[in-house]
């Protein structure tokens, strides 16, 4: 009463929602300052009050990509790392742009995965650094490993907002100015990236397994110098096929990924929903579906077409 007005405590708490998108640019960016701060520290695993369960934002309102974090989060307990697919690297572009020789540590090329803006902080790290033993863990096992260690809860919370930097938003893209992070993810992170797909009347999904390479320096802020350099950046390799080729098949410009090789995970999740893949490199013995999937030569359009999806 005070303040004139009448809270509306439902839509303060939003709804119960159970995940969320942000405008962005430029509806909302030209005339105001950007979401950044916020989606960062929301799709994080903590924030002032400490350590929490996080909470599913997808940048610029793609609703194929939060579905697609709300699973992962779900399936792991983990946070997601909702990417721009920003730029296909090869050895010989990088020779070409830097001088620099990166062959041994890219043969087939990298993903510069670089969000505009945000990006969940514990990606700034190597979670499985927070706790003993982490690096042979299963996702599964490493969430409830730090969700019952106050010592790693603050240990990554700590790590992880050393390795960040909140920096001036790239007015040619946030006119309305803000704050956006920064970070390097560490190289050695074993990722899967996602991404849900809607042709015509069907949802398919994509997921592909890789890993996060630690790029010289120089090259790393090259990268950055012509991309942007205030945007949280992660380098991954997919595994088995060459950056262009992910780049080309996964869809849109949007992934969203995962810390751990979850991909025989999410395509049994999606063969439950009737979903069909539509792109893996997850290895056959890897990979549980239900039998009927044999009646049907193995094929997942016309499993999942016969099925039918399982809510309407």
């Amino acid at each position: 009463k005070a303040q004139g007005f009448k809270a509306n405590v439902e839509y303060s708490q939003g709804c119960n929602a159970i995940a969320a998108g942000t405008q962005g640019q430029r509806a909302w960016t030209d005339f105001n300052p950007n979401f950044d701060i916020a989606e960062s520290i929301l799709n994080s695993s903590f924030d002032w009050n400490g350590y929490r369960a996080p909470h599913i934002v997808a940048t610029e309102n793609d609703s194929k990509n939060g579905i697609g974090m709300l699973a992962a989060m779900l399936i792991t307990g983990l946070p997601q790392l909702f990417a721009d697919i920003r730029t296909n690297w090869t050895p010989a572009s990088v020779k070409k742009a830097t001088g620099k020789d990166v062959s041994k540590l890219a043969p087939q090329g990298f993903i510069d995965k670089r969000n505009s803006g945000a990006g969940a902080l514990d990606y700034a790290v190597n979670i499985a650094s927070m706790v003993r033993g982490g690096r042979k863990m299963t996702p599964q096992e490493l969430s409830a490993a730090i969700r019952n260690n106050a010592a790693a809860q603050k240990k990554l919370m700590e790590s992880a907002m050393k390795a960040t930097t909140y920096m001036a938003a790239a007015l040619e893209y946030f006119p309305g100015d803000g704050l956006s992070s920064h970070y390097r993810t560490p190289g050695g992170v074993p990722m899967t990236a996602y991404r849900y797909n809607v042709i015509g009347d069907t949802l398919t999904f994509s997921v592909v397994e890789g890993e996060t390479v630690e790029l010289p320096v120089s090259v790393a802020d090259h990268i950055g110098d012509v991309t942007d350099k205030t945007w949280p950046e992660s380098y991954w390799v997919p595994r088995g096929m060459s950056s262009f080729e992910y780049m080309s098949k996964i869809g849109p410009n949007h992934d969203g990924n995962s810390y751990g090789l979850i991909g025989a995970d999410l395509i049994t999740f999606n063969s439950m929903l009737r979903i069909p893949i539509d792109m893996h490199n997850v290895p056959a013995d890897d990979i549980f579906r239900p039998t009927y999937w044999d009646r049907c030569g193995g094929n997942d359009y016309l499993a999942c077409s016969r099925l039918g999806p399982l809510y309407r």
